[in-house]
């Protein structure tokens, strides 16, 4: 009697072990591909706000180089409407505790010639480009870096 009561507390210990053991691994599984799917998410987002700086990004370092344009004609009003567009698109990726910093890094590039013109009266604006650039890359490189 006593071995047959054993046999069924260690059938039933064994079948309450596998389902739960189940359990645990359905949810770790379904975590996973949730992630998968954020990480995916996040990276086509990433990509379509870097894209949107590509051509600006390439004027600004010729510009760095030959110093040939003003940047204002590089970086114009319907540029940084293309770019906030990108931004506002782009934002609801930025993770929650990131979105502070990525708002002032934002600021700082849209800002970047009044700022530039604030510390530098009426000095030549070919360095402006550098400053434009290194705004860019922050942004590019802080917050839409593709994740794996």
């Amino acid at each position: 009697m006593i071995a047959i009561d054993f046999g069924i507390g260690i059938s039933i210990g064994g079948t309450v072990g596998f389902i739960i053991r189940e359990i645990i691994g359905d949810r770790m599984a379904r975590d996973r591909a949730l992630q998968t799917i954020r990480i995916t998410e996040f990276n086509k987002a990433a990509a379509a706000f870097r894209v949107t700086f590509v051509n600006e990004i390439f004027l600004l370092r010729e510009n760095i180089k030959k110093r040939n344009k003003i940047p204002d004609e590089i970086i114009d009003r319907s540029v940084l409407i293309a770019h906030e567009k990108a931004k506002i698109l782009f934002e609801p990726f930025v993770p929650t505790s990131e979105l502070e910093s990525f708002n002032a890094a934002w600021e700082n590039y849209k800002n970047s010639e009044n700022t530039y013109d604030n510390q530098n009266m009426g000095s030549y604006k070919a360095d402006l480009s550098k400053v434009y650039l290194d705004h860019i890359n922050c942004l590019l490189d802080e917050y839409a870096k593709p994740k794996t």
